[in-house]
């Protein structure tokens, strides 16, 4: 039996007023303190300069890298400031409806339009600003000092937008003809839908043929081509080898983007060879299952079918949008694969807003564990969100303690759903101090700055104008969502639309810190799923008000005009696949899904750079040599291993010689050099190697003169080039240890393999 809501009382709207025009007007104080939140970060991000970098402390490779800033810090304090802002500001506007007694509607209306175009006014100028004084310095990446002038003019505007429009005079007397917003409730009762629908089988079928990825061992033979899958490497390869051999995640090997991912991949192992191109076959396989999901969540928040396939159709196309020619498969940490519980997070807190079942708050909690354990920093972003959902909630609800309860066995459940996941990826010990630094290792040693590019630099003009609105979309949408909390609204239907509205735009700006941290165009539009969703569920509710509106106003030139958006819609769609140069069919035609393999009608080289399991194929007729002296190295590795010894991989391949021979990762970290951008991480894998030396070292041969001179072997990497090398501190102590302690056994190509003489 379905257990209701009770009804409760919380601010209420004034009396004489509509309530969906009271709840209309709340837009005005919202945006207001929104605008605010946004003009004030922008300000921090270009006055405040980024702390100094300590260069004592870092290796070559780390001084290179490391760009400290303040922006993460900034954007969080500034969500959580605009978010406590706005839950004040919704009550000191209640309260000054409730003390103006008998307020015009129309007044109310009009004032409410005045403060949303006096926000935008205002933002718009300080964006401008904002770009006019943003600086490319010529040497680095400093940031320029802003102006004490300009920031305090940046400021007022800020300030003076929000006090100026907020306590402008309110009109009291009786209340004019009512000019009521009052189509609005169509919206706030049972939503009434047909639940099946032409397009519940059609968009699976086209999700796959969009999605998924046919020729999976060619793309990861052009990935292998084009970045030696760095990337692969990081995100599952060299962990998932690890723990297949019995070592444990995070104390004994690291996993830079969480330990679920290679636990699956490991498990996948028994009945699927370990393998690149698997990876990507399972990978667009669950991205499938995820745009599936996010059309059922689509289905349950909207009315229109068509609409709901639209989202769904919306939210894939970043992964049609190569960056720099490349398919977005060559870096799995910006898909699916990094957020991969939010859809099912979403779809099951529905059930719960609206059906209050304590069972479906469990599922939530279960997928919130799930979330953190399979990659910790978006899973802690999935956490964020959740938490708004249950502040929401505690302000409907009047029963707190009831909801309190429920939250703590909520939480309950993801905690032991997480740590049943680390004591599998920890083989059972976890609660020792080496598991938990490991397990943490990414998001606390190489979060102080390694990658990160501040947002007052690096930023492109169009990129910063969409994440401002992306920005004030998000926070407006949380925001007003705590302001109708507050109101304990008791219809069902309308209360599960806040609540998801809230949470999902919530979880959509903590989805920007990525954006923040690395503020690069191409990261920019990886984050766009959120906003995706929550624009198809604000269409949807926007145009049943329109088709209410329009139905209602008794003209037949009316009725024409709904046919309008669908036909301005329809167009926009042909132009962006259609036109001339169209980046949407481009890019399609270059993702190697089902469709654009069928229309190419080309015939792959059939040379594979792994022959046992068949992977990473494709490569040209014209490296046959090079594909070749590969397979030399893997025999004689492959012989190593049977013969019960032991070999390491000194390499910018990463964990490539040990894919081909099944064999885990020596160390610690299976791309050695680009996780060693501290000296002390240099000295401790230098420490390894001469504590626990294995039997064979695969190296490569220095050259004088750079990555050209290997030919058709510079697709593994620069390697210890004289004069061209990113990494000569790391290279230089590692193969000193390599020269004192073993003799050269053979070459191949750039390629050394070397023998262990001195045991120490």
């Amino acid at each position: 039996m379905t257990r209701r809501f009770p009804r409760i009382s919380g601010l209420q709207p004034p009396e004489a007023v509509d309530p969906s025009v009271y709840f209309f007007s709340l837009l005005g104080p919202v945006v207001l303190t929104a605008a605010l939140g946004f003009q004030l970060l922008m300000v921090a991000l270009l006055a405040v300069q980024p702390p100094e970098r300590n260069l004592s402390e870092l290796s070559d490779w780390g001084i290179l890298l490391t760009h400290p800033e303040w922006d993460i810090l900034f954007y969080a304090g500034t969500v959580a400031v605009t978010v406590l802002a706005t839950f004040f500001t919704v009550r000191l506007w209640n309260r000054r409806l409730r003390a103006a007694g008998r307020v015009s509607e129309r007044f109310l209306i009009r004032q409410t339009l005045f403060q949303l175009a006096l926000a935008g006014a205002a933002t718009a100028l300080l964006l401008h600003q904002f770009l006019q004084a943003r600086v490319r310095p010529p040497g680095g990446l400093r940031i320029p000092p802003l102006s004490a002038g300009r920031a305090a003019v940046f400021t007022t505007i800020a300030l003076v937008t929000l006090v100026a429009a907020l306590f402008a005079r309110t009109a009291r007397g009786p209340a004019g003809p009512v000019d009521s917003f009052g189509y609005l409730d169509d919206e706030t009762g049972p939503v009434r839908r047909r639940w099946w629908s032409v397009w519940d089988p059609i968009v699976p079928v086209l999700i796959v043929a969009f999605i998924y990825v046919t020729t999976w061992r060619e793309v990861a033979g052009r990935q292998f081509l084009e970045e030696t899958l760095l990337h692969w490497d990081y995100f599952a390869m060299g962990p998932a080898l690890s723990f297949t051999h019995g070592f444990a995640l995070g104390s004994e090997i690291h996993s830079a983007y969480g330990v679920g991912w290679p636990v699956v991949f490991s498990g996948l192992s028994k009945w699927l060879p370990l393998s690149f191109g698997r990876m990507i076959q399972v990978a667009s396989i669950y991205t499938c299952l995820h745009f599936v999901g996010a059309y059922v969540f689509l289905r349950l928040m909207v009315k229109r079918p068509f609409l709901a396939a639209a989202g769904v159709v919306l939210a894939m196309l970043p992964y049609f949008v190569a960056m720099e020619g490349l398919v977005i498969w060559r870096v799995p940490n910006v898909t699916a694969m990094r957020w991969s519980f939010d859809i099912w997070c979403l779809i099951v807190m529905v059930m719960y807003a609206r059906t209050g079942r304590r069972a479906w708050a469990l599922a939530g909690g279960a997928i919130v564990g799930l979330a953190v354990f399979f990659v910790v920093d978006t899973g802690m972003e999935l956490v964020a969100a959740f938490g708004f959902f249950w502040l929401c909630l505690l302000l409907y609800r009047p029963d707190k303690g009831r909801v309190l309860r429920e939250l703590a066995l909520v939480l309950l459940t993801a905690l032991v759903v997480l740590l049943a996941g680390l004591a599998v990826a920890g083989r059972g010990d976890i609660f020792n101090a080496a598991f938990v630094k490991g397990w943490l290792e990414a998001p606390l040693e190489f979060g102080g700055g390694f990658g990160m590019l501040p947002v007052a630099i690096v930023g492109h003009p169009q990129t910063l104008i969409a994440f401002g609105v992306l920005f004030l979309a998000y926070i407006t949408t949380a925001g007003y969502a705590l302001g109708r909390a507050q109101h304990g609204e008791a219809d069902p239907a309308d209360r599960a639309f806040v609540l998801i509205t809230g949470f999902l735009a919530f979880y959509g700006l903590m989805v920007l810190v990525k954006y923040m941290g690395h503020s690069a165009e191409l990261i920019f539009y990886r984050l766009l799923m959120p906003a995706a969703l929550l624009g198809t569920i604000l269409v949807d509710r926007a145009a049943g008000h329109y088709v209410h509106y329009v139905r209602h106003s008794g003209t037949e030139r009316a009725r024409v005009a709904l046919g309008l958006p669908v036909v301005a819609a329809g167009l926009l769609a042909v132009f962006l696949a259609a036109g001339p140069q169209s980046p949407v069919a481009d890019a399609f035609l270059a993702y190697p899904n089902v469709i654009s393999e069928r229309l190419s009608g080309e015939t792959p080289s059939r040379l594979c750079l792994i022959t046992r399991p068949r992977d990473l194929c494709g490569i040209p007729e014209s490296m046959a040599g090079m594909v070749d002296g590969v397979h030399q190295i893997v025999g004689r590795l492959e012989q190593i291993d049977r013969d019960g010894e032991t070999f390491g991989v000194i390499d910018e391949a990463g964990a490539f010689f040990n894919a081909a021979t099944g064999t885990a990762p020596w160390g610690r970290y299976s791309r050695i050099f680009a996780t060693t951008p501290t000296k002390r991480l240099v000295n401790d894998v230098v420490e390894n190697l001469e504590e626990e030396p294995p039997d064979y070292i695969l190296t490569r041969s220095p050259v004088p003169t750079g990555p050209e001179a290997f030919g058709e072997w510079s697709n593994f990497g620069p390697g210890p080039a004289i004069g061209k090398n990113l990494t000569p501190d790391t290279w230089e102590a590692l193969l000193d240890v390599v020269d004192r302690r073993y003799a050269l056994e053979s070459e191949v190509g750039p390629y050394q393999i070397w023998r262990l003489t001195d045991p120490g």
